[in-house]
């Protein structure tokens, strides 16, 4: 016809009068195409021509772009004022038209078309400006559009052809900037495609993720959101600070050919309150752009905002097959709602149909098509359940959809009809089969619904195939062919089944075939022969065809008021094409054959089906033919063996097909149906687990931590959330709890989880420096990853097993990168204290490491190590700063701050980073217990200290030097009873023993038992001034003058800066007092 649209995507272009702009700057405008535009001849390069390689597109688009690039000094006008009429051809035989069918569309053009001339600009001008990114990516969102999802559209490009194009895919999209992708507005590009051609050919996110609130179940009190991606990510809902996990989700994929294009997740939040809250979405830890029909929100909303709609309607039941016929599950499933519910019912069909009467004589509650009854049904009604969707059950334009839309589908669903039921508003949908079931509701399928929205109850006519058949006469066969979308006419009007009629039917393939088997000669001979019915039941649209077909005498063509249901019933034979009237077949255990004439094409996008999971030959329920004669034999055969399936193949299909075959298909459906109106209050462990996994892996450890925890409390058994959990809590410092949690496991049945059980248990080990410990978990696990083998080499090296680490060294040092040889030749020579050595091992090769190993092997925290034990602390405070400054929180960092301030006598940093790390004192290593306990001890915190003490493991409170402390403690603590207990026990094992416990001893007035006990022959003379002070004092109260004259001499000699003028004073008393001593001696002798 002369039907005029202006609707030309590119057409902004002409909104003023007139447009002038550099060619050098074009801003968002285009142009590529030759006819559409005028050019100043003389400025046309005479090297400059139609490149005639390029077919079948871009020729013009090429010569256009060079032109510009030629003359950017000059200027280009857009002119509103005239018109260029691009014809659309009706028989489809434009070069546009078929430009999809050229396998120059996916080679050349790009090759010798997009690549050279976004090479040319680069050349020319250092940069593709961004007019000339957009008019090729104009170029690439077509080639987008027809093949995502759709890769049967370039089912005659090779593998090797489809990987060049795939190549040349990418290097075209090199040359387009992330930032022209995610502001390009034409052509239907939304946020879903520019963010699947950012990851699919760039291998780029966007920046900031967009989360689309979508709908509200009010019964369910569930929240639909979804967002676009192109990897697994990390999200995160929460509702005033409660970690928020989705009841339902389902990840959708689509792909570019061999490709994952986009992922599209789809999660049901749980929302008992619509009225307040506020909603926060984070993806991959960063803040998302919520959007609510086309209102955008940053970051997070109050849920109040949304100002959704709420349900509580009294429950008013729609059911609708056909707006011109009944017959399908619909009509059962309303008979089944007529006897078991009181529920408000009605059925609509069009009152011209030839089943209005028969469902009038049944009692049902009719409603006229397309009428004002139907339109005010529509109105009140809670749920539209019909098995068939889309403007048929709703053809008004002036009522909304709200109502659940229930599709009870006409057949089952085993070819892709993705494309077609993603676009419509499905709320239930009723499955019949195990397999269409887990093909439509798994992840990563191109289905965007889920288990929510999907349910396999049986179809409601499945219940009546299994009564009694009470009729007789002759065996039927019954061929059931399904349409073919490519030869209908378009629909009379919106929300009619009538179509206007094709003029050239005759002429198709389908029609030949069809009418050739109508009238075929064996097929009639067979059926005379045998006393066979042969019924032709054509698809509803195939009727208005049918006075162009002919038949033999034994074939009878199904009445419209003969019922399909019946026929199904009462036949011992079907033959159909892909119709999946099979399934009602098989659900009987009937033998059928598939008819397949245009197998070849019928997959090619032409029909409303695409190639699905189902396999014919495979999972079919009888042989697939393609040629008549083949049919016709297939037919004898089946007739000859009485009309029993005589393989067992397709028994066996039919068993795994159906997990149930009974009479309760209807009763499910009806319960699935009033599940929908209840309230979902279930946690689903599965979403959990992946949504806990996910925070795991992208080691967001708090939430991580909390979502673990959250799956322990509903699954308590589950050993792998118990090891992850116990991983989180050590990533974020929990040592202590990790430790509390692994230390009763036991997974000695499991090789794989004794190993991760026994690694974990080694890590948490060495935060605390208990090598001896970590290194009996490490042997028993297969070490594999060079971090790992570093871990274990530190060990060693701590507790200085040179064998082991002499004959690690030659062994790895060929497996593994140079940055772990490095790291353990380093501890080899720590392990002997050649602390120079293990410095110049990792300062010359420090430029060998990667950024991720600095914090995976920790070569500045090995430096640091070094350098404090030669003394240098200036040196190993820097190695602790440079590592500050890319690893936060580390617990080996904060461990080596407090030995190095141990070492200068920073005693409150010591205690300051100790408490930061937080591991219980009973789990801390010797050595780590003792600069804590001695950094109190010379901070004056005894108490502290000694309470300390009596929590840590016996190995440790009552070893030597931890007995030391006590004793030093308690004599602080004027405790000189324990002091005696505890200083007796050290005796010849610390050499101040016999001083402290003299001490205690004189503190007590135990003078005798001190002095006897420091005077001892093989005891050393005191070290230190408090030594001889104590010496001096116990021989004065003994009387021993000489000794104490020998201790004050020894003191002013050996300790001038704490002697004072009372010094002098005690030595000469004592000089005096030993004098008078030694005359009473001589004057008792004499």
């Amino acid at each position: 016809d002369n039907t005029y649209i202006d609707r030309h995507p590119l057409n902004y272009r002409f909104k003023n009068k007139k447009t002038i702009l550099p060619l050098n700057d074009l801003g968002r405008h285009m142009q590529f195409s030759a006819p559409l535009a005028f050019f100043h001849v003389q400025s046309i390069p005479k090297s400059l021509k139609f490149d005639e390689t390029l077919k079948p597109t871009f020729e013009d688009g090429k010569f256009v772009a060079h032109y510009i690039l030629a003359n950017q000094s000059s200027q280009i006008c857009f002119y509103e004022t005239p018109r260029y009429y691009n014809r659309k051809r009706s028989d489809k035989s434009s070069t546009m038209d078929n430009a999809w069918f050229n396998k120059g569309q996916y080679g050349i053009v790009l090759e010798n078309g997009y690549i050279p001339t976004l090479k040319n600009y680069i050349a020319e001008l250092g940069h593709v400006p961004k007019f000339m990114q957009r008019t090729i990516l104009w170029e690439m969102l077509r080639l987008v559009k027809h093949l995502v999802n759709q890769e049967h559209n370039v089912s005659f490009l090779t593998a090797q052809e489809k990987d060049k194009f795939l190549a040349l895919m990418d290097e075209t999209f090199s040359y387009i900037d992330s930032e022209t992708i995610l502001s390009f507005e034409l052509g239907s590009c939304g946020f879903s495609r520019q963010v699947g051609m950012l990851g699919c050919f760039k291998k780029e996110a966007p920046g900031t993720q967009v989360v689309y609130i979508e709908k509200y179940d009010y019964d369910k009190k569930l929240l639909l959101v979804r967002y676009f991606t192109c990897k697994e990510s990390l999200e995160h809902f929460d509702l005033d600070g409660e970690d928020i996990i989705p009841s339902f989700e389902k990840i959708t994929s689509r792909s570019f050919l061999s490709r994952d294009f986009l992922l599209e997740k789809r999660m049901w939040l749980p929302i008992n309150n619509i009225a307040q809250g506020i909603l926060t979405v984070k993806i991959d830890g960063n803040p998302t752009s919520i959007n609510y029909f086309g209102k955008k929100h940053r970051g997070k909303v109050n849920i109040s905002d949304l100002k959704m709609k709420v349900g509580n309607k009294k429950e008013v039941w729609l059911l609708m097959d056909r707006d011109d016929s009944a017959g399908d599950n619909a009509e059962f499933l309303y008979d089944y709602c007529k006897d078991n519910t009181d529920i408000e019912c009605h059925f609509v069909l069009s009152k011209t149909s030839h089943d209005w009467n028969r469902l009038k004589g049944k009692g049902f509650n009719l409603i006229d098509h397309n009428s004002n009854e139907h339109k005010q049904l529509l109105l009140k009604c809670t749920k539209a359940i019909s098995s068939h969707v889309g403007p048929m059950i709703n053809p008004f334009t002036d009522v909304k959809e709200n109502y659940a839309n229930i599709f009870l589908q006409h057949g089952v669903t085993k070819d892709d009809i993705s494309n077609w039921i993603n676009n419509c508003k499905i709320d239930l949908m009723i499955t019949a089969t195990d397999p269409e079931y887990y093909e439509i509701t798994k992840d990563k399928s191109p289905y965007l619904y889920g288990h929510k929205e999907i349910k396999k109850t049986g179809f409601p006519r499945f219940d009546s195939l299994l009564q009694i058949n009470q009729s007789s006469g002759n065996k039927k066969i019954l061929i059931m062919p399904t349409w073919r979308k490519s030869i209908s006419g378009v629909f009379v009007k919106k929300g009619s089944s009538e179509r206007v009629l094709n003029p050239n039917f005759v002429e198709t393939d389908y029609s030949k075939s069809i009418n050739s088997l109508l009238n075929n000669k064996r097929l009639d001979e067979l059926a005379k022969k045998h006393n066979l019915d042969v019924i032709f039941c054509p698809h509803p649209n195939m009727r208005p065809y049918l006075n162009h077909f002919k038949k033999s005498e034994s074939v009878r063509i199904a009445d419209i008021n003969e019922s399909i249901h019946d026929f199904l019933k009462e036949s011992a034979l079907l033959v159909t094409d892909y119709s999946s009237v099979a399934f009602d077949f098989a659900y009987m255990k009937k033998p059928l054959c598939y008819y397949q004439f245009d197998e070849d094409t019928f997959f090619s996008g032409e029909h409303t089906y695409g190639r699905g999971y189902y396999d014919y030959r495979e999972h079919g329920f009888g042989p697939v033919l393609n040629r008549e004669d083949d049919l016709i034999s297939e037919i004898e055969s089946i007739v000859k063996n009485r009309f029993e399936i005589v393989q067992n193949k397709y028994l066996e299909n039919i068993e795994k097909t159906f997990s149930s075959i009974d009479q309760d298909n209807c009763k499910r459906t009806f319960d699935a149906l009033i599940e929908m109106s209840e309230p979902s209050n279930h946690l689903n462990i599965q979403i959990l687990e992946r949504f806990a996994n996910q925070a795991f892996i992208n080691k967001n450890w708090e939430l991580s931590i909390s979502r673990w925890r959250k799956l322990l409390e509903n699954d308590n058994s589950n050993e792998i959330a118990c090891l992850k959990l116990a991983e989180s809590l050590r990533e974020a410092g929990s040592v202590n709890e990790a430790i509390e949690i692994l230390t009763p496991l036991n997974f000695q049945n499991s090789v794989k989880l004794n190993e991760i059980h026994s690694r974990e248990l080694a890590k948490n080990y060495m935060a605390c420096h208990q090598w001896e410990i970590a290194l009996t978990y490490w042997e028993q696990v297969q070490i594999t990853n060079p971090v790992d083998h570093a871990m274990y080499v530190k060990c060693l090296a701590e507790i200085n097993s040179h064998s082991m680490l002499d004959s690690y060294l030659p062994c790895t040092s060929h497996e593994y990168e140079t940055s772990l040889d490095i790291i353990i030749k380093a501890r080899c020579h720590m392990s002997y204290s050649n602390w120079f050595e293990a410095i110049n091992v990792i300062e010359e090769n420090i430029h060998s490491f990667e950024d991720n190993e600095f914090i995976e092997f920790k070569p500045d925290l090995i430096l640091s190590r070094c350098y404090r034990e030669v003394g240098n602390y200036e040196e190993a405070h820097k190695q602790l700063t440079k590592y500050e400054s890319y690893a936060k929180d580390d617990i080996q960092h904060r461990y080596e701050i407090a030995y190095l301030a141990f070492k200068t006598a920073h005693y409150s940093k010591v205690i300051i980073q100790h408490d930061r790390v937080g591991i219980d004192k009973k789990y801390l290593s010797h050595e780590l217990n003792l600069i804590y306990i001695r950094s109190l001890i010379a901070l004056n915190k005894h108490k502290e200290a000694l309470d300390i003490i009596e929590i840590l493991p016996k190995t440790i409170s009552e070893s030597d030097e931890f007995v030391i402390q006590t004793a030093e403690i308690l004599s602080h603590l004027k405790q000189w009873d324990n002091c005696i207990i505890l200083w007796l026990q050290l005796l010849g094992k610390s050499d101040q023993a016999e001083y402290k416990l003299a001490e205690a001893y004189r503190m007590l007035g135990m003078i005798d038992e001190g002095v006897t006990l420091i005077l001892k022959e093989g005891v050393r003379p005191p070290k230190c001034f408090s030594e001889w002070v104590l010496r001096a004092e116990l021989s004065q109260l003994s009387g021993l003058w000489s000794d104490v004259e020998y201790c004050w001499s020894s003191i002013l000699r050996n300790y001038p800066e704490k002697s004072t003028e009372k010094s002098w004073s005690f030595l000469y008393n004592a000089q005096l007092m030993n004098a008078l001593a030694l005359n009473k001696n001589r004057e008792r002798i004499m």
